[in-house]
């Protein structure tokens, strides 16, 4: 994977809207960076009555097309159930999950 593809990604993710538990979410990718293994993309999540800071790791095996729609499948999935989790028995919200893992800042 090479910082073009990432950029890629983060160009058809940025600004996206899409509902979550019935709230309007806008997202904007504020960072790419790597380490020796991995490809990281920094979003803000912005809804109406909350932000969240989260890094997603890109998986360099899919196309950007599909990464990007992953991660926002991801999103979306990772929001609906936060907002409704607050006991113990709930999963971290560090959950991996195929070609993109995340990270709540």
């Amino acid at each position: 994977m090479t910082l073009i593809h990432c950029s890629r990604i983060a160009k058809l993710l940025e600004g996206e809207s899409f509902t979550a538990s019935g709230d309007q979410w806008s997202i904007y990718v504020f960072d790419i960076t790597r380490d020796e293994h991995a490809w990281f993309l920094h979003i803000a999540l912005i809804g109406r009555r909350d932000t969240h800071s989260v890094t997603v790791e890109i998986d360099d095996g899919c196309e950007h097309g599909v990464a990007a729609a992953l991660v926002l499948r991801r999103l979306r999935e990772w929001l609906a159930f936060d907002i409704h989790a607050d006991d113990e028995s709930s999963p971290p919200s560090h959950r991996p999950v195929t070609n993109s893992t995340f990270y709540e800042e």
